[in-house]
Protein backbone atom coordinates (compact mmCIF):
# COMPACT_ATOMS: atom_id res chain seq x y z
CA UNK A 1 0.00 0.00 0.00
CA UNK A 2 1.12 3.65 -0.91
CA UNK A 3 2.45 5.52 2.16
CA UNK A 4 2.57 9.40 2.23
CA UNK A 5 4.25 11.97 4.59
CA UNK A 6 2.66 15.16 4.51
CA UNK A 7 4.88 18.59 4.74
CA UNK A 8 5.16 22.03 4.57
CA UNK A 9 6.16 22.76 0.74
CA UNK A 10 9.10 24.98 2.66
CA UNK A 11 10.58 21.87 4.23
CA UNK A 12 10.00 19.97 1.53
CA UNK A 13 13.80 19.53 0.25
CA UNK A 14 14.94 19.13 4.13
CA UNK A 15 12.71 16.17 4.68
CA UNK A 16 13.64 14.34 1.49
CA UNK A 17 17.30 14.10 2.81
CA UNK A 18 16.05 13.16 6.51
CA UNK A 19 13.98 10.26 4.56
CA UNK A 20 16.80 9.45 2.46
CA UNK A 21 19.77 9.66 5.34
CA UNK A 22 16.78 7.40 7.86
CA UNK A 23 16.00 4.87 4.63
CA UNK A 24 18.97 4.29 3.27
CA UNK A 25 22.27 5.45 5.59
CA UNK A 26 24.78 7.93 4.32
CA UNK A 27 26.60 5.58 2.12
CA UNK A 28 23.77 4.63 -0.12
CA UNK A 29 23.04 5.88 -3.88
CA UNK A 30 20.67 9.45 -4.50
CA UNK A 31 20.83 9.23 -8.31
CA UNK A 32 18.82 10.74 -10.84
CA UNK A 33 19.40 11.15 -14.16
CA UNK A 34 16.75 13.60 -15.04
CA UNK A 35 13.70 15.30 -13.42
CA UNK A 36 10.19 13.30 -14.55
CA UNK A 37 6.93 15.84 -13.75
CA UNK A 38 3.75 14.52 -14.45
CA UNK A 39 0.55 16.18 -14.77
CA UNK A 40 -3.14 14.72 -14.47
CA UNK A 41 -6.47 15.76 -13.67
CA UNK A 42 -7.43 12.44 -13.94
CA UNK A 43 -7.16 10.87 -10.14
CA UNK A 44 -8.53 7.47 -11.65
CA UNK A 45 -5.70 6.98 -13.79
CA UNK A 46 -3.11 7.43 -10.76
CA UNK A 47 -2.65 3.53 -10.11
CA UNK A 48 -1.55 3.54 -13.69
CA UNK A 49 0.63 6.49 -13.86
CA UNK A 50 2.08 5.14 -10.24
CA UNK A 51 2.62 2.21 -12.22
CA UNK A 52 4.39 3.36 -15.23
CA UNK A 53 6.82 5.27 -12.21
CA UNK A 54 7.75 2.24 -10.42
CA UNK A 55 8.78 0.42 -13.88
CA UNK A 56 10.89 3.47 -14.58
CA UNK A 57 12.78 4.26 -11.81
CA UNK A 58 14.15 0.81 -11.32
CA UNK A 59 16.26 0.97 -14.67
CA UNK A 60 16.60 4.89 -14.86
CA UNK A 61 16.75 6.76 -12.00
CA UNK A 62 15.31 10.24 -11.39
CA UNK A 63 13.39 13.08 -9.97
CA UNK A 64 9.73 12.29 -9.88
CA UNK A 65 7.56 15.49 -9.46
CA UNK A 66 3.36 14.43 -9.89
CA UNK A 67 0.99 17.02 -9.77
CA UNK A 68 -2.56 16.75 -9.23
CA UNK A 69 -4.73 18.93 -9.87
CA UNK A 70 -8.20 18.13 -8.46
CA UNK A 71 -11.53 19.71 -7.40
CA UNK A 72 -13.10 20.93 -4.04
CA UNK A 73 -10.13 20.34 -1.71
CA UNK A 74 -9.74 21.23 1.24
CA UNK A 75 -6.59 23.54 1.07
CA UNK A 76 -5.16 25.75 -1.82
CA UNK A 77 -2.29 22.58 -2.45
CA UNK A 78 -0.90 19.91 -0.58
CA UNK A 79 2.64 18.84 -0.47
CA UNK A 80 3.75 14.94 0.41
CA UNK A 81 6.19 12.72 -0.23
CA UNK A 82 6.21 9.18 -0.73
CA UNK A 83 8.15 6.77 1.80
CA UNK A 84 6.91 3.87 1.12
CA UNK A 85 10.08 3.17 -0.99
CA UNK A 86 11.89 -0.19 -1.51
CA UNK A 87 15.02 -1.25 0.98
CA UNK A 88 18.44 -0.83 -0.30
CA UNK A 89 18.46 -4.37 -0.64
CA UNK A 90 16.22 -4.06 -3.49
CA UNK A 91 17.34 -1.19 -4.78
CA UNK A 92 20.52 0.50 -3.54
CA UNK A 93 19.36 3.94 -6.21
CA UNK A 94 17.18 5.87 -4.26
CA UNK A 95 14.85 7.98 -6.26
CA UNK A 96 12.94 11.22 -4.54
CA UNK A 97 9.15 11.25 -5.12
CA UNK A 98 7.20 14.55 -5.10
CA UNK A 99 3.50 15.18 -5.04
CA UNK A 100 1.34 18.11 -5.13
CA UNK A 101 -2.35 18.08 -4.73
CA UNK A 102 -3.78 21.58 -5.87
CA UNK A 103 -7.57 22.02 -6.02
CA UNK A 104 -8.46 23.46 -9.80
CA UNK A 105 -9.47 27.37 -8.43
CA UNK A 106 -5.30 27.39 -6.88
CA UNK A 107 -3.64 25.96 -10.44
CA UNK A 108 -1.85 29.23 -11.07
CA UNK A 109 0.36 27.68 -8.21
CA UNK A 110 1.22 24.56 -10.07
CA UNK A 111 4.00 26.06 -11.95
CA UNK A 112 5.72 27.75 -8.16
CA UNK A 113 5.11 25.07 -6.95
CA UNK A 114 7.12 22.59 -9.45
CA UNK A 115 10.45 24.97 -10.44
CA UNK A 116 11.99 25.62 -7.47
CA UNK A 117 12.07 21.39 -6.61
CA UNK A 118 13.74 20.83 -10.60
CA UNK A 119 17.29 19.19 -10.15
CA UNK A 120 19.59 21.97 -11.77
CA UNK A 121 21.41 20.88 -14.78
CA UNK A 122 19.27 17.83 -15.30
CA UNK A 123 17.03 17.49 -18.40
CA UNK A 124 13.37 18.03 -17.60
CA UNK A 125 10.50 15.46 -19.18
CA UNK A 126 6.60 16.61 -18.71
CA UNK A 127 4.43 13.59 -19.26
CA UNK A 128 0.74 15.99 -19.86
CA UNK A 129 -1.41 13.17 -19.29
CA UNK A 130 -4.65 15.33 -20.86
CA UNK A 131 -5.94 15.67 -24.24
CA UNK A 132 -3.32 16.97 -25.85
CA UNK A 133 -5.28 18.76 -28.09
CA UNK A 134 -6.70 21.04 -24.96
CA UNK A 135 -3.27 22.91 -23.70
CA UNK A 136 -3.86 25.77 -21.24
CA UNK A 137 -1.86 27.93 -19.03
CA UNK A 138 -0.32 25.02 -17.18
CA UNK A 139 0.73 23.16 -20.13
CA UNK A 140 2.57 26.10 -21.53
CA UNK A 141 4.17 27.00 -18.02
CA UNK A 142 4.86 23.26 -17.34
CA UNK A 143 6.55 23.25 -20.99
CA UNK A 144 8.97 26.33 -21.35
CA UNK A 145 12.06 24.40 -19.56
CA UNK A 146 11.32 21.18 -20.87
CA UNK A 147 13.45 19.16 -22.97
CA UNK A 148 11.01 16.77 -24.10
CA UNK A 149 7.50 16.58 -24.05
CA UNK A 150 5.19 12.91 -23.64
CA UNK A 151 1.76 12.58 -24.09
CA UNK A 152 -0.52 9.55 -24.15
CA UNK A 153 -2.80 9.44 -27.21
CA UNK A 154 -5.17 7.06 -25.35
CA UNK A 155 -6.60 10.94 -23.85
CA UNK A 156 -7.17 11.95 -27.44
CA UNK A 157 -10.86 13.24 -28.26
CA UNK A 158 -10.17 14.07 -31.99
CA UNK A 159 -7.95 11.82 -33.82
CA UNK A 160 -7.94 14.85 -36.71
CA UNK A 161 -6.91 17.82 -34.15
CA UNK A 162 -4.36 15.57 -32.45
CA UNK A 163 -2.58 14.93 -35.83
CA UNK A 164 -2.74 18.46 -36.43
CA UNK A 165 -1.69 19.77 -33.02
CA UNK A 166 1.59 16.82 -32.88
CA UNK A 167 2.55 18.28 -36.59
CA UNK A 168 2.62 21.74 -35.66
CA UNK A 169 4.50 20.99 -32.47
CA UNK A 170 6.68 18.80 -33.90
CA UNK A 171 8.06 21.41 -36.68
CA UNK A 172 9.08 23.44 -33.41
CA UNK A 173 12.86 23.22 -33.67
CA UNK A 174 13.23 24.00 -29.80
CA UNK A 175 10.88 21.14 -28.56
CA UNK A 176 10.80 17.41 -28.87
CA UNK A 177 7.71 15.49 -28.37
CA UNK A 178 6.41 11.83 -28.13
CA UNK A 179 3.35 9.61 -27.67
CA UNK A 180 3.06 7.02 -25.50
CA UNK A 181 1.41 4.80 -27.66
CA UNK A 182 4.02 5.31 -30.95
CA UNK A 183 6.60 3.81 -28.31
CA UNK A 184 4.22 1.22 -27.52
CA UNK A 185 4.23 -0.34 -31.75
CA UNK A 186 7.79 -0.11 -31.43
CA UNK A 187 8.24 -3.84 -31.53
CA UNK A 188 5.86 -4.64 -34.90
CA UNK A 189 7.70 -1.73 -36.43
CA UNK A 190 11.30 -3.26 -35.76
CA UNK A 191 10.09 -6.81 -36.31
CA UNK A 192 8.27 -5.53 -39.94
CA UNK A 193 11.47 -3.37 -40.93
CA UNK A 194 13.86 -6.43 -39.98
CA UNK A 195 11.64 -8.59 -42.31
CA UNK A 196 11.60 -6.35 -45.12
CA UNK A 197 14.91 -4.90 -45.11
CA UNK A 198 16.15 -4.83 -48.59
CA UNK A 199 15.04 -2.63 -51.29
CA UNK A 200 13.58 -5.75 -53.44
CA UNK A 201 11.21 -6.51 -50.08
CA UNK A 202 10.14 -3.28 -49.96
CA UNK A 203 9.43 -3.12 -53.99
CA UNK A 204 7.52 -6.38 -52.88
CA UNK A 205 5.80 -4.51 -50.29
CA UNK A 206 3.98 -2.12 -52.96
CA UNK A 207 2.03 -5.64 -54.64
CA UNK A 208 0.32 -6.41 -51.31
CA UNK A 209 -3.15 -7.14 -51.93
CA UNK A 210 -4.72 -6.69 -48.21
CA UNK A 211 -3.88 -6.28 -44.65
CA UNK A 212 -5.41 -7.46 -41.90
CA UNK A 213 -5.03 -6.49 -38.34
CA UNK A 214 -5.84 -7.63 -35.45
CA UNK A 215 -5.60 -5.63 -31.80
CA UNK A 216 -6.46 -6.41 -28.54
CA UNK A 217 -10.00 -4.53 -27.40
CA UNK A 218 -10.32 -5.50 -24.04
CA UNK A 219 -10.48 -2.41 -22.29
CA UNK A 220 -10.15 -1.19 -18.33
CA UNK A 221 -10.69 1.88 -16.38
CA UNK A 222 -7.34 3.35 -17.88
CA UNK A 223 -7.58 2.72 -21.56
CA UNK A 224 -10.74 2.66 -23.78
CA UNK A 225 -9.23 3.84 -27.19
CA UNK A 226 -7.91 0.91 -28.15
CA UNK A 227 -7.58 0.72 -31.90
CA UNK A 228 -4.91 3.49 -31.48
CA UNK A 229 -1.84 1.48 -31.44
CA UNK A 230 -3.71 -0.65 -34.61
CA UNK A 231 -3.83 3.31 -36.74
CA UNK A 232 -0.23 4.30 -35.71
CA UNK A 233 0.99 0.61 -37.58
CA UNK A 234 -0.57 1.02 -40.77
CA UNK A 235 -0.01 4.52 -41.08
CA UNK A 236 3.75 3.96 -40.49
CA UNK A 237 3.15 1.82 -43.27
CA UNK A 238 1.18 3.72 -45.47
CA UNK A 239 3.19 7.02 -45.15
CA UNK A 240 6.34 5.47 -45.45
CA UNK A 241 5.88 3.55 -48.56
CA UNK A 242 4.23 6.41 -49.58
CA UNK A 243 0.70 5.15 -50.08
CA UNK A 244 -2.53 7.37 -51.17
CA UNK A 245 -5.44 7.09 -48.79
CA UNK A 246 -8.32 6.60 -51.19
CA UNK A 247 -11.38 6.24 -48.71
CA UNK A 248 -11.70 4.76 -45.05
CA UNK A 249 -15.29 3.88 -43.23
CA UNK A 250 -16.16 1.58 -39.93
CA UNK A 251 -18.74 -1.12 -39.88
CA UNK A 252 -19.58 -2.94 -36.45
CA UNK A 253 -16.38 -1.43 -35.01
CA UNK A 254 -14.18 -2.87 -37.94
CA UNK A 255 -12.14 -0.23 -39.88
CA UNK A 256 -10.88 -0.51 -43.52
CA UNK A 257 -9.07 1.85 -45.10
CA UNK A 258 -8.07 1.54 -49.28
CA UNK A 259 -4.70 3.04 -50.23
CA UNK A 260 -3.54 3.30 -53.65
CA UNK A 261 0.15 2.84 -54.75
CA UNK A 262 0.80 3.21 -58.86
CA UNK A 263 -1.99 0.78 -60.10
CA UNK A 264 -2.47 -1.08 -57.09
CA UNK A 265 -5.12 -0.91 -54.32
CA UNK A 266 -4.39 -2.21 -51.09
CA UNK A 267 -7.64 -2.87 -48.49
CA UNK A 268 -6.47 -1.97 -44.80
CA UNK A 269 -8.84 -3.90 -42.25
CA UNK A 270 -8.50 -3.52 -38.20
CA UNK A 271 -10.43 -6.13 -36.45
CA UNK A 272 -10.95 -5.92 -32.36
CA UNK A 273 -10.30 -9.01 -30.46
CA UNK A 274 -10.07 -9.56 -27.07
CA UNK A 275 -7.39 -10.80 -25.13
CA UNK A 276 -6.60 -11.29 -21.41
CA UNK A 277 -2.75 -11.59 -21.25
CA UNK A 278 -2.00 -8.85 -22.99
CA UNK A 279 -2.56 -4.85 -21.99
CA UNK A 280 -5.13 -3.25 -24.06
CA UNK A 281 -4.88 -1.35 -27.33
CA UNK A 282 -1.76 -4.15 -28.14
CA UNK A 283 -1.51 -5.79 -31.89
CA UNK A 284 -1.78 -9.63 -31.53
CA UNK A 285 -1.62 -10.22 -35.36
CA UNK A 286 -0.74 -8.93 -38.83
CA UNK A 287 -1.67 -10.82 -41.93
CA UNK A 288 -0.34 -9.72 -45.52
CA UNK A 289 -1.78 -11.25 -48.52
CA UNK A 290 -0.04 -10.43 -51.94
CA UNK A 291 -0.78 -9.93 -55.39
CA UNK A 292 0.45 -13.67 -56.48
CA UNK A 293 -1.13 -14.91 -53.31
CA UNK A 294 1.93 -15.10 -51.16
CA UNK A 295 0.95 -14.75 -47.22
CA UNK A 296 2.97 -13.67 -44.26
CA UNK A 297 0.58 -13.64 -40.89
CA UNK A 298 2.62 -12.38 -37.24
CA UNK A 299 0.90 -13.49 -34.46
CA UNK A 300 1.49 -13.73 -31.07
CA UNK A 301 1.86 -17.35 -28.88
CA UNK A 302 -1.48 -16.97 -27.09
CA UNK A 303 0.25 -18.74 -24.00
CA UNK A 304 3.41 -16.39 -24.07
CA UNK A 305 2.73 -13.47 -26.00
CA UNK A 306 5.68 -12.27 -25.78
CA UNK A 307 6.87 -14.90 -28.13
CA UNK A 308 5.78 -13.57 -32.33
CA UNK A 309 5.62 -16.37 -34.79
CA UNK A 310 6.18 -15.34 -38.40
CA UNK A 311 4.59 -18.02 -40.94
CA UNK A 312 5.30 -17.20 -44.82
CA UNK A 313 3.37 -19.32 -47.60
CA UNK A 314 2.86 -19.27 -50.95
CA UNK A 315 1.33 -21.60 -53.82
CA UNK A 316 4.47 -23.30 -54.31
CA UNK A 317 5.97 -23.75 -50.86
CA UNK A 318 5.28 -23.24 -46.96
CA UNK A 319 7.99 -21.79 -44.97
CA UNK A 320 9.24 -23.42 -41.65
CA UNK A 321 7.93 -20.46 -38.84
CA UNK A 322 10.52 -18.40 -37.25
CA UNK A 323 9.78 -17.14 -34.09
CA UNK A 324 10.73 -13.40 -32.06
CA UNK A 325 10.52 -12.20 -28.53
CA UNK A 326 9.38 -8.72 -27.56
CA UNK A 327 10.04 -7.38 -24.37
CA UNK A 328 7.65 -8.50 -21.19
CA UNK A 329 4.89 -5.88 -21.47
CA UNK A 330 5.64 -3.25 -18.59
CA UNK A 331 4.05 -0.32 -17.95
CA UNK A 332 6.93 2.34 -17.84
CA UNK A 333 9.13 0.67 -20.68
CA UNK A 334 7.50 2.86 -23.10
CA UNK A 335 7.96 6.26 -21.20
CA UNK A 336 11.40 5.22 -21.12
CA UNK A 337 11.71 4.55 -24.93
CA UNK A 338 10.20 7.91 -25.36
CA UNK A 339 12.44 9.66 -22.68
CA UNK A 340 15.65 8.57 -24.60
CA UNK A 341 14.29 9.15 -28.18
CA UNK A 342 17.13 11.16 -29.89
CA UNK A 343 14.37 13.59 -31.45
CA UNK A 344 10.99 13.68 -32.33
CA UNK A 345 10.22 11.03 -34.67
CA UNK A 346 10.49 11.86 -38.35
CA UNK A 347 8.13 8.80 -39.08
CA UNK A 348 5.52 9.59 -36.54
CA UNK A 349 5.17 13.00 -38.07
CA UNK A 350 4.61 11.34 -41.49
CA UNK A 351 2.25 8.87 -40.03
CA UNK A 352 0.15 11.85 -37.87
CA UNK A 353 0.49 14.27 -41.62
CA UNK A 354 -1.66 11.01 -42.81
CA UNK A 355 -4.39 10.49 -40.12
CA UNK A 356 -4.92 14.44 -40.92
CA UNK A 357 -6.33 13.23 -44.80
CA UNK A 358 -9.00 10.77 -43.09
CA UNK A 359 -11.93 13.17 -42.59
CA UNK A 360 -11.83 14.28 -46.22
CA UNK A 361 -11.79 10.72 -46.97
CA UNK A 362 -14.36 9.03 -44.98
CA UNK A 363 -17.68 7.11 -46.58
CA UNK A 364 -19.37 5.70 -43.34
Amino acid sequence: MEKYLEVPTKDLETKLEELFVERHGENAIRSALFNLVIYTKNESRRPYLLEIVRNLIKKFPCRIIFVIEKKDIAEPAKTTIRTDIPDISENPIYCDQIFFEVDEKSRNMIPFLVLPHLLADLPVNLFYDGDPCNRDFIFHELSRGASRIIFDSENMVDLTRFSKLFTDLAADTYMEYGDLNWARVYPWRELFASTFSTSQDIRHLGHLKSIAITYNSRANEHFSHNKIQALYFQGWLASGLGWTIQSLFTNNGESAFIYQTGDNMIHVTLTPHDMEAIPPGRIIKIELGFLDKEYVVFERDHKNPSIVSKQSSSQLECKIPTYHRFDQEQWGLSMAHEIYAKQTSASQARTLNLFGQYEKKRTG
